[in-house]
């Protein structure tokens, strides 16, 4: 982990996504506007950010940016005194340059019943399955969307177990941060104000969102970025549209949500996942930074 010898309160998560060709602005543009239809979303004129601002408590942090990005894709954890968090090793985490080895003109276009998706063929001679963030879009123009949280999966195999404890702990004193009740290294951090921070939460109101999703993964090989979205469709609807191959649902977790498998311009070799939330709520216990 990296950080500045001052400390504060996290303030921001901000997401900076690549727009260094044209086929990358058209997805970035697209996401925005698919969140943007989220009630607490403040995008005003601009068609290269929005920032989803927690409403409920009354002035909690952190806000979440998606901003455009002259640079390859990054993302800041940054407190109010300008200190960022970061993890050592991890592309995604860092305005470094990817090995971008799949391009639109190598993806494989296929229908269904439902839509057209995207065949990207993998190194090993296997392929990845996934639709386009506009092709997500379009499948849920007819439903309200809510950003439940935002979050990162970080492979094991690229950071060091000890730099993930240092992140928890440090990120525990910034913000207030809680482990996934089942024990799982699926963080969440709250949005919180700053008296909860100094202390605890005491009340877990309905609406404390987005919430921000921190996971050790022992399964991914490159970052994945998660954008879970709640939306009023059931969940027969919701594997109706997102079918395999690109859609599934992890084991006993069919009735709380879906993973969407998203390609995008620019990608690394592993598609990113969006999760849909179909129904659920989240609570957990305090992180002690142990």
């Amino acid at each position: 982990m990296s950080q500045t010898d001052r400390s504060g309160r996290l303030s921001v998560i901000r997401y900076r996504l690549s727009t260094q060709t044209g086929s990358q602005h058209e997805a970035l543009v697209a996401l925005i506007e698919l969140l943007a239809r989220d009630s607490v979303s403040n995008r005003k004129s601009e068609t290269s950010r929005v920032t989803l601002q927690p409403t409920t408590p009354s002035h909690a942090e952190p806000v979440t940016v998606l901003e455009a990005f002259e640079g390859p894709s990054h993302l800041v954890l940054q407190s109010d005194t300008e200190v960022e968090y970061a993890i050592e090793g991890v592309p995604f985490l860092h305005p470094e340059e990817l090995e971008l080895n799949q391009h639109p003109e190598q993806w494989i276009q296929h229908e269904d019943s439902i839509g057209q998706y995207v065949e990207v063929p993998q190194s090993g001679g296997d392929s990845g399955y996934g639709v386009t963030i506009a092709e997500l879009a379009e499948r849920l123009s007819d439903t309200t969307v809510s950003v439940d949280h935002t979050g990162i999966s970080i492979p094991q195999a690229n950071v060091k177990h000890s730099a993930w404890v240092n992140l928890n702990a440090a990120l525990a004193d910034a913000s207030c941060l809680y482990k996934y009740p089942t024990g799982e290294p699926w963080n969440f951090i709250l949005p919180a104000t700053d008296s909860e921070v100094n202390q605890e939460i005491e009340q877990f109101v309905l609406g404390r969102r987005p919430r921000f999703e921190l996971v050790f993964d022992s399964v991914a090989e490159s970052p994945v970025v998660q954008f879970a979205l709640r939306t009023d469709l059931s969940q027969e609807d919701v594997e109706s549209l997102f079918p395999r191959p690109y859609g599934f649902s992890p084991n006993g977790l069919e009735g709380i949500f879906r993973i969407v498998s998203v390609v995008h311009p620019g990608q690394a070799s592993q598609s990113r996942s969006i999760c849909i939330s179909v129904r659920g709520r989240w609570t957990g216990e305090p992180v002690n930074g142990s």
